[in-house]
C-alpha cells in the first residue's frame, strides 16, 4: 500500500485541464441545474450549518470498507467512482435496504469520463480525463456498479466485481465496456443515481451540497498538499497535483474545512485527526473510524474556495435538482 513517500511532488494523478470542456457542460441542454448557487439558492439560504460525514452512509452499509489504489492516471473514474458510491450508499440507508449497497466501478466510470463524456468512440492511449466530462458520463449515461453484467451483455470483460488496472486501461481508451462493447453495458446502466451535477463555485456551495443537501462533491485542481496533517487534521495546498478527488464531510465552527478523500490505498495521510475540531456521529464515540481516517484529510474553507475557483468542481445530487435532505438520519440508523 502507498504512504507519503509513494507520492512524489508533482504528482499527476491523471487530470486535464480546458475551460472550453467545462463551458461546453454547463451550456448543455441536458445541464438543468449548472450552477449550485443558482440553482440550489434556497438550499444555500436555509440549510443548517452542522457538521454532517456522509461517510457514515458508506460505512453503514459496508462497515469494513476500504479506499483502493489507482493504477494509472485514472483520478477522474476514482473520484467519480466515490461520490456515485455515496450516493447509493445514501439511498440504501435511506430506504432501509443496506443489503443492496454496491460500489460504482472505477473502469466503467474513468472509461466513461473519457469516451462517452466527450462524446468519442476512442480516446486514445495517454492517461487522463477531465472532471466534467467524469460527471457527464454518469449524469447522461449511468453508474456501472462493481457487479457482474457479463450475463446481461453477453461480453466476458464486463465482470466488473473486482478492480483491475488492465481493464480500466483499455477501457480508457474506447470507454465504458470496452472496445467490443457495442453500447451493450451503457444499456444496462441508465438507472443512475446522479440526478443533476452543478459547478461549485467554493466552500459555501460545497457545505450547503454535503450539509444541506446531503450530497457530495468532486474536486478537480492543481491542489496537491503533504500527507501528514497539522494540528487540526488539516493538508494545507503547498505543492502541484493535477488531480481530481473528492470532498465527502463537512465542518464548521472555529476551522471551517471539507474533508478530502484520494485514490491511493487505505492508508495514507497520517498525524492528528482533527476531531476536537467536529461534533462527531454518536456512533463514532471512540473517534473517526481508521478506514475513513487512514485515506482522508481535511481542507480548509480558504484552500476549498481556490480550488473551486479553478471551475472543475461538482456538487452531485441522487435527485434532478437540489432541496434540503430532510431524512432523519437516527431513524434510519435504527431501523
Amino acid at each position: 500500500m502507498p504512504n507519503t513517500r509513494d507520492i512524489p511532488d508533482g504528482f499527476n494523478g491523471g487530470l486535464r485541464v480546458d475551460p472550453r470542456v467545462v463551458e461546453g457542460f454547463l451550456n448543455d441542454p441536458l445541464t438543468k441545474h449548472p450552477v449550485f448557487a443558482v440553482s440550489a439558492a434556497q438550499v444555500c439560504r436555509d440549510y443548517i450549518q452542522k457538521d454532517t460525514f456522509l461517510s457514515r452512509y458508506l460505512l453503514r452499509c459496508s462497515p469494513s470498507w476500504a479506499r483502493g489504489r489507482q493504477l494509472l492516471g485514472s483520478c477522474v473514474g476514482w473520484g467519480v467512482e466515490l461520490v456515485s458510491t455515496i450516493l447509493n450508499a445514501k439511498r440504501c440507508v435511506k430506504h432501509h435496504r443496506v443489503d443492496d449497497f454496491e460500489e460504482a466501478s472505477t473502469e466503467g466510470c474513468y472509461g466513461g469520463a473519457r469516451c462517452e463524456g466527450a462524446g468519442v468512440s476512442f480516446a486514445g492511449w495517454r492517461d487522463g480525463a477531465y472532471g466534467a466530462n467524469g460527471a457527464k458520463f454518469v449524469r447522461d449515461f449511468g453508474v456501472p456498479f462493481r457487479r457482474d453484467y457479463s450475463q446481461g451483455t453477453g461480453v466476458k470483460d464486463h465482470d466488473l466485481r473486482w478492480y483491475s488496472g488492465d481493464k480500466e486501461k483499455r477501457w480508457g481508451a474506447y470507454g465504458c465496456g470496452g472496445r467490443y462493447d457495442q453500447g451493450r453495458l451503457d444499456n444496462l446502466v441508465k438507472e443512475s443515481p446522479v440526478g443533476a451535477v452543478s459547478l461549485a463555485a467554493g466552500f459555501d456551495d460545497v457545505a450547503a451540497s454535503i450539509a444541506g443537501a446531503q450530497c457530495p462533491v468532486t474536486i478537480a485542481s492543481s491542489y496537491g498538499c503533504s500527507m501528514l496533517r497539522n494540528s487540526y487534521g488539516e493538508c494545507r495546498w503547498d505543492r502541484r497535483w493535477m488531480h481530481q478527488m473528492c470532498l465527502i464531510d463537512v465542518r464548521f465552527g472555529s476551522h471551517p474545512a471539507a474533508r478530502c478523500f484520494q485514490s491511493w490505498g487505505p492508508q495514507v495521510a497520517s498525524g492528528p485527526s482533527g476531531d476536537e475540531y467536529c461534533e462527531l456521529p454518536p456512533e463514532w464515540a471512540n473517534g473517526t473510524p481508521g478506514n475513513i481516517l487512514g485515506c482522508s484529510w481535511w481542507i480548509p474553507a480558504e484552500d476549498v474556495d481556490a480550488i473551486c475557483r479553478q471551475q472543475d468542481s461538482w456538487c452531485f445530487s441522487d435527485i434532478d435538482g437540489w432541496q434540503i435532505e430532510k431524512f432523519d438520519w437516527q431513524g434510519a440508523l435504527l431501523g
